[in-house]
């Protein structure tokens, strides 16, 4: 049995015994496809399509949507349908085979909701209706008549229309229809007259020849909503909605927008239905279900393109549950944006909107390991496989992830914070992160038309081309990094040769997504509506060539995001915004596939956990010794029963040998009956003979007299029946007398009743012809009435569609005025939401700078610290600047008609940075003339705390002085003492010194705090005496708090020249780091050096060997030709 779904520009089918898929190409124009019907008995598939909107969102009024007929077992197209005469439709809704697959009906959509049929054979439309009574209702369903043999009823379903149609004569007439206030999603056929059909309130409806004869309401209620503080929002129940109803022979499946599949069966009753067993798939709506040929299973298609398979056989009487499976494997439910190869293992890895890392495996086409990330972490386009096929390198909004791949899992170990990584590559050897094919140069462009050219020995850019008018899509550069191809915007391909541009190609489709095979010979392009071009490479070097040859294949209906090959150029991958993953097998030119090295195989190798590896191994161990336990436990069982079976078999022998003994005794007795049973058995056979033959002579000799009886009654008979035959004779012929006399008078009746039956048609087709002539005259009075109401009725039908034309117009315009400006109205709400969030950053910032600068005036090491601060938040301020220019690049390329508004925004933005930036230069002048005030200040406090030392000494020395002179005063009388006296006052005070010390203590000359220089300062200000001459010059002394202040000051200062000495020795210590990594990377790159140059010395040898093998030379001849040109040493020394 075989599945039939659609896959891009392609019909898909899938066999469900054999696991394989073929495909079927649709080759659409600016069409899409929207609808599919299968014929089983002609095996055809026909394909609805839905007109294409242009890259300027308009859409053709004039092209209307058609449809296809293939063959499934073929694959080619067999018939092409469009409206013709009849209403021309933009979208086919729903389309059915009637007649056996040899009539087509389908389903347009508004204004006119026309139901077109074709006939197969002529290739023709017959005939079309209006589905619908009135402008109001629409239609979501048709389906044909499945019970009856001719299929000549059609129903049509939607909102506020029931109508069924039946066929006669090549025409549609309206045999019942239902006039109800509702909306019918789907509908199926019962039987010859029941229709079930499913609304948007959850009611299945079942009509009986159009009337409703019954209303089956199913409720889901669903559990209570959330806020953020874990409070009940709103404990609402969501009514769900009937997409799909398929009914079997036992009932019905109804598919609701929920997910949720309920069965339900028939009861004794026929007009009732119930509920017997329902299941969940997936949170997502049902889009389509099919029944298979035997009724077993269905096959359901969620609208998140998700295929499952769901068994019919379960019984839930006995309470068995739904079994259900994937068809085949799970699929991406969104577009794809990321995917890269691997190498050493034939394995795929893509990335999707989705939030979903997947790993497939292209041989086998299946998919090896899911990953989904959390609600926080939104992937971006960034995605890296290593080439041993064991690691990937992810990207994040706010960091890049790499990741190892194991059996069933993909483990992050490493994390970078590299905000808004977009792309992101390995090398060929996986010892780095790199774009290029050889790991020299690195390739990257942006969207606004710049193209840089990065040398990795050098870390410089080698060349770089700016193109301002022009956005680049795709980029590509050839293996020797000498050619760059561009993919522009406007659907040109330019090449970049040495730096500077020397030609373009125009394309008819613009190009997305370039890639050029690895052997050279082939370039490979995406265009934006999904194909793939395959152009010969390198191009003519003609300078005439216009466009390049190239071949197209239709795959993906939207937007290729990537492409990629495979090491060994025998595969091609893309992927697209419509969710699909496409591989393609790579022919030469010739037609044949690209030879793969005979030796090379792919690994196998794993990645596993040492925790995993230990609980394997903690669990097989557990394992064994439960086996040992087990194997003695049954050993032990098994001798128990060995012994007590013995005894059993010991007695059982015993007590079956005298049962033989009892058995042969008896045998013998029985033998003696049955030789004397015998004897006697003879006896009567002999008696049974004897009286037999006795019996058969009696016998023989009645025969004899019987036949002799036989004879005479022969003779007897035979005279008999001549003398009847006589008689017969005598009679016949006088009955034929009787009867010719009967006849002559029937015939003369006869010819009477000839003449009477003309007489009458003569009357009769005169009359005939009076009357043919009244009816001729009234006939064309009637036609003549008719004609003219019909020409006055067709006059008005051309007005009224006339109007209908224009107010379609209108209504048109109307709405694509209504979502222009709900779609301004959303763009503006954004960007005032990020403005929001830019002034409320901006306020956070300026709160912060605030802060520092009151934290700022407290100590240096304060200081210093805000110094850092306002580094760390400059570096923030950067990054913020990053993300706002990253986010106005994306906005410029989705939004064009808001560039204006962007660059003012942003043009306010840089003047808010320069503003900010003025207002810190400010901030910090200030700040370093209130430091030098400060200074002054301590300066002026310093000279007056020494004149008042100064003041204090001579004030001691006077008191001293005063108290000398008094005992000197004493002794005056005695003159000689007093004189003593006086010589000792001289010498005690001929040396006394006023002068402070060189180095004043804190105690001496104290700090002020700035709240102590405030008051000091007004008391300078507002002197407490007037009166006093030398008031000014009076300085309060320092309090203990403030000599307290002081000497903690003076131990801040002293802890902060330590940390300056031990921020000097680690820096020294980086910078010896650094020169040794720096030497390493030196010899490191001299080891790659050396051996680039034997890895080209090989390849020298190997094109040396292959060109000997062509000229026809021996290897013996291809040894010694090399030994001439190189010593031993070097052809077997790899290091030379």
């Amino acid at each position: 049995m075989s599945v039939v779904y659609p896959v891009g520009h392609q019909i898909a089918i899938y066999n469900t015994e054999q696991k394989t898929q073929r495909f079927i190409s649709i080759h659409l124009d600016d069409e899409t496809m929207n609808t599919l019907a299968v014929c089983h008995s002609n095996s055809l598939v026909a394909v609805g399509t839905k007109v294409a909107q242009s890259a300027k969102g308009s859409v053709d009024m004039e092209k209307s949507s058609s449809v296809l007929v293939y063959d499934l077992h073929s694959g080619r197209r067999k018939k092409i349908f469009t409206t013709g005469d009849a209403p021309i439709t933009k979208e086919i809704v729903s389309i059915a085979f009637i007649n056996d697959g040899k009539f087509l009906i389908a389903q347009g959509i508004a204004p006119d909701w026309c139901l077109y049929m074709w006939s197969l054979e002529k290739g023709k439309l017959v005939t079309w209706v209006r589905a619908t009574a009135s402008a109001t209702s629409d239609v979501s369903q048709i389906s044909c008549h499945g019970y009856d043999q001719l299929n000549t009823q059609v129903s049509v379903t939607g909102n506020n229309t029931f109508r069924v149609f039946r066929i006669v004569d090549g025409a549609f007439k309206l045999s019942y229809q239902n006039k109800i206030d509702k909306n019918i999603l789907c509908h199926a056929w019962v039987n010859d007259s029941r229709i079930v059909a499913g609304t948007n309130d959850s009611k299945i409806l079942i009509f009986d020849a159009g009337e409703l004869i019954l209303e089956i309401s199913y409720f889901i209620p669903q559990a209570p909503k959330y806020n953020q503080d874990l409070t009940i929002q709103e404990p609402c129940n969501i009514i769900p909605t009937v997409n799909t109803l398929t009914v079997f022979s036992t009932g019905l499946l109804a598919g609701l927008s929920t997910g949720v599949g309920v069965m339900f069966e028939k009861t004794d009753d026929l007009y009732f239905y119930k509920k017997t067993n329902e299941f969940l798939l997936e949170e997502t709506e049902f889009a389509c279900v099919s029944l298979s040929p035997h009724e077993d299973f269905v096959v359901v298609s969620l609208k998140n393109s998700q295929i499952y398979t769901v068994s019919l056989e379960a019984d839930s009487k006995h309470g068995d549950s739904v079994k259900f499976d994937r068809l085949s494997q799970s699929f991406h439910t969104g577009p794809i944006i990321g995917m890269d190869v691997g190498v050493s293992k034939p394995l795929l890895v893509t990335s999707g909107v989705d939030k979903s890392v997947r790993v497939w495996n292209y041989i086998d086409n299946s998919i090896e390991v899911v990953k989904y990330f959390d609600e926080i972490a939104q992937c971006l386009p960034s995605i890296a496989m290593h080439p041993n096929g064991l690691y990937l390198l992810a990207g994040f909004s706010n960091t890049i992830k790499l990741m190892a791949i194991l059996i069933d899992d993909i483990r992050p170990f490493w994390d970078s914070n590299i905000r808004g990584c977009k792309e992101c590559r390995f090398s060929n050897g996986g010892q780095s992160i790199r774009w290029s094919s050889d790991d020299s140069k690195i390739l990257m462009t942006t969207v606004d038309g710049s193209v840089c050219q990065w040398s990795t020995s050098t870390f410089k850019v080698d060349s770089k081309i700016i193109s301002n008018d022009k956005a680049v899509l795709s980029s590509v550069m050839t293996h020797d990094a000498k050619i760059i191809y561009l993919a522009l915007n406007d659907g040109t391909i330019q090449e970049i040769v040495n730096g500077t541009f020397t030609r373009e190609f125009p394309t008819k489709v613009g190009v997305s997504e370039l890639l050029i095979s690895r052997s050279g010979q082939l370039m490979f392009a995406a265009t934006l509506r999904g194909s793939i071009r395959t152009i010969k490479f390198p191009f003519s070097s003609d300078p005439s060539l216009s466009e390049p040859d190239a071949l197209e294949f239709n795959f993906h209906s939207q937007q290729i995001t990537h492409l990629c090959t495979s090491f060994d150029d025998q595969y091609l991958f893309s992927c697209s915004e419509d969710g699909c993953v496409w591989i393609y097998r790579i022919d030469e030119r010739d037609g044949q596939l690209v030879r793969r090295d005979k030796e090379w195989t792919y690994s196998d190798e794993i990645l596993v956990t040492k925790s995993d590896q230990r609980e394997n191994y903690r669990t097989m161990n557990e394992l064994k010794q439960r086996v040992d336990e087990l194997k003695a436990k049954s050993d032990a069982q098994l001798r128990i029963k060995d012994s007590s079976y013995s005894m059993k078999i010991k007695e059982l022998i015993d007590k079956y040998s005298t049962e033989v003994n009892i058995l042969k005794e008896a045998t013998a007795v029985f033998q003696k009956e049955s030789d004397k049973s015998e004897q006697a058995r003879l006896l009567e056979i002999q008696k049974t003979k004897m009286n037999h033959k006795a019996e058969v002579a009696s016998e023989a000799e009645k025969y004899v007299d019987l036949q002799k009886r036989m004879e005479k009654l022969q003779n007897q008979w035979k005279s008999q029946m001549q003398d009847i035959e006589t008689v017969h004779s005598q009679r016949m012929a006088e009955a034929a007398s009787y009867y010719q006399k009967k006849l002559q008078e029937k015939q003369d009746v006869v010819q009477q009743a000839k003449e009477e039956f003309a007489q009458h048609k003569h009357k009769f087709e005169t009359r005939l012809n009076e009357i043919e002539a009244d009816v001729d005259r009234e006939s064309l009075e009637i036609s003549f009435d008719f004609e003219s109401r019909l020409k006055e009725e067709r006059e008005s039908l051309s007005i009224i569609s006339a109007e209908n034309f224009s107010m379609k117009s209108k209504f048109d315009g109307l709405t694509r005025q209504i979502e222009e400006h709900k779609r301004e109205f959303a763009k503006s709400v954004t960007e005032e939401k990020k403005l929001y969030t830019i002034i409320r950053s901006f306020e956070d910032d300026v709160v912060g700078v605030r802060k520092e600068m009151q934290e700022r005036d407290d100590t240096i090491f304060d200081k210093e610290k805000r110094i850092y601060d306002l580094k760390k938040k400059n570096q923030e301020l950067e990054k913020f600047k990053f993300v706002l220019d990253y986010k106005i690049v994306e906005l410029r390329k989705q939004v064009e008609p808001r560039e204006k508004d962007i660059i003012q925004l942003s043009d306010q933005i840089t003047e808010m940075m320069e503003e900010i930036r003025e207002y810190s230069q400010t901030h910090d002048r200030f700040s370093t003339e209130y430091q030098d005030l400060l200074m002054k200040h301590h300066a002026v406090q310093r000279d007056q705390s020494v004149e008042k030392w100064r003041s204090m000494q001579v004030k001691k020395i006077i008191k001293c002085f005063e108290r000398d002179l008094s005992n000197v005063h004493g002794n005056l009388p005695d003159m000689n003492k007093a004189k003593k006296k006086l010589i000792a006052l001289f010498q005690k005070y001929r040396n006394t010194s006023i002068d402070p010390p060189e180095n004043p203590s804190s105690d001496l000359f104290p700090k002020l705090t700035d709240t102590e220089l405030l008051l000091l300062l007004n008391r300078f200000d507002h002197p407490k005496s007037a009166n006093s001459q030398h008031s000014h010059y009076i300085i309060a002394l320092p309090n203990e708090e403030e000599c307290n202040a002081a000497r903690s000051r003076e131990y801040m200062e002293k802890t902060a020249t330590i940390l300056k000495e031990k921020l000097a020795k680690s820096e020294a210590k980086r910078v010896d780091c650094t020169k040794k990594m720096l030497l390493e990377n030196i010899s490191l790159t001299s080891e790659l050096n050396s051996l680039r140059m034997t890895i080209q010395m090989r390849k020298e040898r190997l094109n040396n060997l292959t060109e000997a093998r062509k000229q026809e030379k021996s290897f013996k001849q291809f040894i010694e030709q090399e030994l001439k040109t190189h010593s031993i040493r070097e052809l077997t020394d790899p290091c030379v």
